[in-house]
């Protein structure tokens, strides 16, 4: 492993909307420098036990996650191995969610409050949700800069643990923003447990014309693309 590790917290595969498969991914964040990436596809765990398999093989950590589509805002749950139970996966409320997350001592973060173009998700004004999530994406590879900002507000007005990542669909934004760890991770169990020290710095993030333009490289890859 590199003497940085440096992590990616938000990415998709094919079982989600993601445009890459599971060994595609690892092997670019691999190429990227990554020593760790984890895998959020909305509402399912179904490529992660693969990805954690294959990180085996190719050198790279894979974390387990998901990104929950909740009523108030979309949430990021980390050391999760299970699919959650059919009356989560429905437009949930956020406030169910983080209990069930709570209960089952899975890493909770708020995925790009301000990353919607005209409002925020109703998550940024639900006092409760906030104060009851671990963590917040603070900054997301496919939000603007102005909101990444707003989002660090909020974190640091809830003394919110600070998380980063991608929020990749397609090689070219893996990486695009990342976490740097202060102390070396052999596993995922261990790189959760530097975020709930908070031991690592967030960084990253692109500018508005760099997002557009690997939105439409998605939109290409779609027409092109084969499993």
């Amino acid at each position: 492993m590199s003497e940085y590790w440096l992590i990616d917290l938000h990415a998709h595969t094919v079982c989600s909307d993601g445009l890459m498969t599971v060994r595609e991914l690892l092997l670019t964040a691999k190429k990227q420098g990554l020593s760790g990436i984890a895998i959020t596809d909305h509402d399912t765990i179904g490529c992660v036990k693969k990805a954690l398999s294959l990180a085996r093989e190719i050198g790279i950590i894979a974390v387990p996650g998901i990104e929950v589509s909740t009523r108030e805002a979309h949430l990021l749950l980390y050391g999760i191995l299970d699919e959650l139970p059919e009356k989560y996966r429905f437009k949930p409320s956020i406030l169910e969610v983080l209990d069930y997350a709570r209960e089952n001592n899975y890493f909770s973060s708020i995925a790009h409050p301000f990353g919607r173009i005209f409002k925020p998700y109703p998550v940024v004004y639900l006092r409760e949700a906030l104060l009851k999530a671990d963590g917040v994406e603070v900054i997301n590879g496919r939000t603007p800069p102005k909101s990444n900002e707003k989002a660090i507000r909020l974190a640091l007005n809830y003394n919110k643990i600070p998380t980063a990542g991608s929020d990749a669909h397609i090689p070219e934004e893996i990486g695009s923003a990342k976490i740097l760890l202060r102390e070396p991770v052999e596993d995922y169990i261990q790189i959760i447990e530097q975020l709930y020290r908070k031991s690592h710095l967030v960084y990253g993030g692109r500018g508005l014309g760099q997002i557009i333009s690997t939105i439409l490289k998605k939109r290409i890859r779609r027409l092109f693309w084969r499993k």
